[in-house]
Formats: structure tokens, C-alpha cells, sequence
């Protein structure tokens, strides 16, 4: 069996990771930083406490946040048009799989030409963009890790995935202490994504040793504490043990190059019903299990 492993080039895990991120950005030598994240983390204060952390007179720090819940092509060329206006050097996706999704999708507009939709499909992206630098808030789609960057098409109402090694994180930070102002029904959402991540990433026509014993751990993960942080968020224990799984998630997809029938299944929910990802794959994934179970 022949597989090839993806994952950014560093991984930063654990609470208080996210003080490494002022280290890297200077390691990276960059000055105008770019912030793709969402309104809920704003009012959180997460996007103040990650902006202070970058201060510092030499770094100009924009931010967008109006990731919408599924992203759009439109809200990407909004984005987009406020990186190139603040000439960013460096994109940092701060949120759940949306923002991180969204601000891969920004790194690769600020260098390629045309529309993001000409990237669609598998390998299309001909060379890097923008270095990235992905910090996950929840623990869910593995975004930071992963070589998928997913957004709505309205024009057709589709969902479309630019699947790319270049989509891949220069550094990821998984900074469990992030997810604990999460409210219980994001941590569901979410968690039961991360879930549904290891079991198709195990069941797999592309999966591998590698994948099957990532996907069992993180499994495990998930499963003996997503009821926990559901019922206690705080519980900081339990919070980073879904970090880990959520991540070890992400991994699993990158090598077995995607998710399977519930995924599939799950983006017309979200698409036609406006549900959550998290939520649509809940409820079908029973449903899949039967017919792929035996």
C-alpha cells in the first residue's frame, strides 16, 4: 500500500499555545497581518485578546470579521478585496472551519488569478499563496490541519471544496483554553463533525495503517469526552482531549483525501435546510451506518 501523509508544517497544541503566535509571525517576517474570523468571536473577545497579542508597533494587524456560518464565494470576494486593499503579507484564520476555510481561500486569491471556483476539485491550485497561519476555536472540522478549504457556490447553490498541499498551514495552533467560552450546542455541532470525521476516515477506500490507528485514538478522544465539555465546557481536561481528536480528525482526511457519504449527504442539508455542518452530519449518519455498516 502506497499513501502519502499531509499536514502543516508545524503544529502548536496544548493550553496556552496561542502565545507562540506573536514568535511565529515575527519568525515569518511579515508586517501586514490580515485576520479572517467571525462576529461571535469578536464579541467573545477572543479576536481582542489575539489582536494584543500581535502588538507591536512594526505589525499592522487588519481584521475581517464577517465570516458567515457557510461562507460563500461572495463573502470570500469580500474578504479578498480587504486583503488586497490592506496589502496583507500573512493570513491568520482565527474561528471554527469557516474562518479557517474562508482564509485559505484568501491566501490563494492574494497570488493566483481568477475566480476561487477555477481551483474547485483536486490538485487545480498551481503553487502556494499567501503563508498561512490557522488557529482553531472549536473542535470540529480539523480545518487548521487539513488541505481543504470549502465554500458555497450561489450561484449553484452547490457546495465546492479546493482540495490542495498548498492550502496547508505554514504553522497551526490548537489552543484547547480557546474553545472553552464555546456554548454547548457549538460544542455538539461541532464535536459530533470531529466524530463523523474518524469514522469515515476509518471506513475509507483510501485509508491506511497510518489513518486506521489516528482515526481509532482520535475516535476515542471524542467519544469519552464530547459529553463531558457538552455538559461542563469548562473543563479544560476534556476540552483538550476534543482539541487533540478534533485535529488527529483533520490529519485522517488529508491522507484518505476526503469524507465519505455523510458528508456528501450532509452539505445538501446545510445548503437547502441552512443547518449546521455539524448538525447535518448528525442526522444522517445513522442512516449511512445501515447501509455501510456490514
Amino acid at each position: 500500500m502506497s499513501y502519502t501523509v499531509f499536514s502543516p508544517s508545524r503544529i502548536f497544541s496544548g493550553p496556552g499555545s496561542i502565545e507562540r503566535l506573536k514568535g511565529l509571525v515575527e519568525e515569518l517576517g511579515a508586517e501586514q497581518l490580515f485576520v479572517v474570523t467571525d462576529q461571535g468571536l469578536r464579541k467573545a473577545g477572543i479576536v481582542e485578546k489575539v489582536v494584543n497579542l500581535l502588538n507591536d508597533e512594526r505589525l499592522n494587524v487588519s481584521v475581517f470579521d464577517e465570516t458567515q456560518p457557510e461562507p460563500t464565494v461572495g463573502n470570500y470576494e469580500d474578504a479578498l478585496k480587504l486583503a488586497k486593499d490592506t496589502k496583507a503579507q500573512l493570513i491568520i484564520g482565527l474561528g471554527g472551519g469557516s474562518s479557517i476555510d474562508l482564509a485559505k481561500a484568501v491566501s490563494l486569491g492574494m497570488v493566483h488569478p481568477g475566480s476561487i471556483l477555477d481551483y474547485v476539485g483536486i490538485d487545480k491550485v498551481p503553487g502556494p499563496g499567501l503563508p498561512t497561519i490557522l488557529v482553531s476555536t472549536t473542535s470540529g472540522t480539523g480545518s487548521e490541519v487539513s488541505k481543504f478549504a470549502v465554500l458555497t457556490d450561489e450561484a449553484t447553490n452547490l457546495k465546492s471544496v479546493v482540495c490542495s498541499p498548498y492550502n496547508l498551514a505554514v504553522a497551526s495552533i490548537v489552543d484547547p483554553e480557546l474553545t472553552l467560552s464555546l456554548p454547548p450546542v457549538i460544542t455538539a455541532h461541532t464535536g459530533m463533525d470531529a466524530l463523523v470525521h474518524t469514522i469515515e476516515g476509518y471506513i475509507a477506500e483510501r485509508s491506511s495503517p497510518y489513518t486506521d490507528q489516528l482515526a481509532l485514538l482520535a475516535f476515542e478522544k471524542i467519544w469519552n469526552n464530547l459529553s463531558t465539555v457538552y455538559h461542563d465546557g469548562s473543563n479544560v481536561d476534556a476540552r483538550t482531549e476534543m482539541a487533540i481528536g478534533s485535529m488527529m480528525g483533520g490529519l485522517v482526511l488529508n491522507t484518505t483525501d476526503g469524507a465519505g457519504m455523510v458528508h456528501g449527504l450532509a452539505f445538501s442539508l446545510g445548503v437547502y435546510c441552512h443547518l449546521s455542518h455539524g448538525l447535518s452530519n448528525s442526522l444522517v449518519l445513522p442512516y449511512v451506518l445501515e447501509v455501510v455498516a456490514p
